[in-house]
C-alpha cells in the first residue's frame, strides 16, 4: 500500500486517523459568550481525487450560531500538508462569506496540482471564521481530501466531461443570460480506444458547482450568472460502483450588452391624409448573440402610441408638422434603449 501523508488541522490539534481519507465533519467546541458561539461545518465531495489536472473536489462551507441557525460570517480557507500551511493545488476562493440558507452552503472548488509520480497525499482544507470570540480563526473546521497521482486512476472510475453552450466567445452573452451545461459526454467507466464509452458502468449522480457558490444536479442544466467574471465550473459524476470523478472548465461571462434602437421612415414625402408613414425598426439590435428584441414601443409624436412584437408598423398623420417619433426596444433580459427621429408631414 502506498505511503499516505497525514495532515493535521494544526500542529497541536488533531491527531491523524487511521483511514486514508476523511469525510466526516468535525465540529470543534466553541467557547465564549453564547451570542457569538459559532460552528463551522464542511464537507468534501468527492474526498478522493486524482492529479490528472481535471479532477476536483467541491468544498461546502456553512456556519451556524448557538441556536443552530445558518449565519453569514467571513471565513478564510487554507490548505495544509504535513501539518504546515502549504499551497498544494488551488482553491477557487480563499475568503468567502457563508450564507443564511442552511440547505445551500457556499461551495469552493479545490483542484490539486497535476502529477503522475509520487505517492498519495492527504490535503487538509481548514476553514477559520474570522473575528469570532475576539480572535481570528477561533471557530474552525477541516475536511481532508486524498490526492493521488494520475497513474493510480482506476479503470473502473467514471469519466467526467461536459460542454457549455454557448461556448466562448459566445459566453459574451453576458451576465443575466442562460448558459446550458451538458454532461452527456461523460462515461460510467474508462473510455475505449477512440474515445468510445463501453457502457460497463452507469452514471448514477451528476453534481454541478457553478463557481458562484451555487450548484445543481442533473445531466443537463441551465444557469444564469448575475455578475460578469471568470467562473470555475466543476462537474462531479459518480458511477454505480460508487466511484466519483470531477472535471472543471473556466466559463467567461462578459458584461451584458444593452440593445440599440434604430428605425427608418418611408416614404420620404408624407402628406396629410394622403401618405401612410411606414416605420421600420429592423435595424435595431438586441444586445448580443442569443438575445432577442421582444417589444417595440412606438410614439409617433402626435399623441398616438402603439406597441408591437415585430419591427414594422405604420401610422396615418392627420395634421401637418415635424413630429418627433420615438422607438423604444426591449430585449428578453428586460433591457431597453430609445431613439428619436423627426418625421416631416406636409399639408
Amino acid at each position: 500500500m502506498r505511503n499516505v501523508t497525514r495532515v493535521l488541522l494544526t500542529a497541536a490539534a488533531v491527531a491523524a486517523g487511521s483511514a486514508c481519507t476523511v469525510k466526516h465533519t468535525v465540529e470543534p467546541s466553541v467557547t465564549g459568550p453564547s451570542e457569538v458561539a459559532l460552528s463551522v461545518r464542511m464537507s468534501a465531495t468527492p474526498d478522493r481525487v486524482v492529479q490528472d489536472g481535471a479532477q476536483a473536489s467541491r468544498i461546502a462551507v456553512a456556519a451556524f450560531n448557538s441556536a443552530g441557525q445558518a449565519v453569514a460570517v467571513s471565513v478564510h480557507l487554507a490548505t495544509f500538508v504535513n501539518n504546515f500551511p502549504q499551497s498544494f493545488g488551488t482553491l477557487s476562493a480563499q475568503d468567502i462569506v457563508t450564507g443564511t440558507d442552511a440547505n445551500n452552503p457556499v461551495v469552493v472548488t479545490y483542484v490539486p496540482p497535476a502529477s503522475t509520480s509520487g505517492s498519495d497525499v492527504i490535503v487538509t482544507i481548514v476553514a477559520s471564521a474570522v473575528g469570532r470570540d475576539g480572535a481570528n480563526g477561533s471557530s474552525q473546521n477541516q475536511v481532508s481530501v486524498n490526492v493521488a497521482p494520475a497513474t493510480t486512476l482506476s479503470p473502473n472510475a467514471p469519466v467526467a466531461s461536459f460542454t457549455a453552450a454557448p461556448t466562448a466567445p459566445a459566453t459574451s452573452l453576458g451576465a443575466g443570460s442562460p448558459i446550458v451545461f451538458d454532461a452527456s459526454s461523460s462515461c460510467g467507466t474508462a473510455l475505449l480506444s477512440g474515445g468510445v464509452c463501453p457502457g460497463a458502468s452507469s452514471i448514477v449522480s451528476v453534481i454541478w458547482s457553478f463557481g458562484d457558490s451555487t450548484g445543481a444536479s442533473g445531466m443537463t442544466v441551465s444557469h444564469i450568472y448575475g455578475v460578469s467574471k471568470t467562473y470555475v465550473v466543476t462537474l462531479t459524476v459518480t458511477n454505480d460502483r460508487g466511484i466519483s470523478t470531477s472535471a472543471t472548465q473556466n466559463v467567461v461571462v462578459m458584461p451584458s450588452v444593452a440593445p440599440k434602437a434604430e428605425f427608418v421612415v418611408s416614404p420620404t414625402t408624407i402628406k396629410v391624409g394622403v401618405n401612410t408613414a411606414f416605420f421600420d425598426g429592423s435595424q435595431s439590435t438586441s444586445g448580443g448573440t442569443g438575445r432577442a428584441i421582444v417589444r417595440y414601443d412606438w410614439n409617433f409624436g402626435d399623441g398616438v402610441t402603439t406597441s408591437t412584437t415585430t419591427p414594422n408598423t405604420s401610422h396615418l398623420y392627420t395634421s401637418a408638422n415635424t413630429w418627433k417619433a420615438t422607438l423604444t426596444v426591449t430585449n428578453d433580459l428586460g433591457q431597453t434603449n430609445t431613439v428619436q427621429h423627426d418625421v416631416a408631414v406636409t399639408p
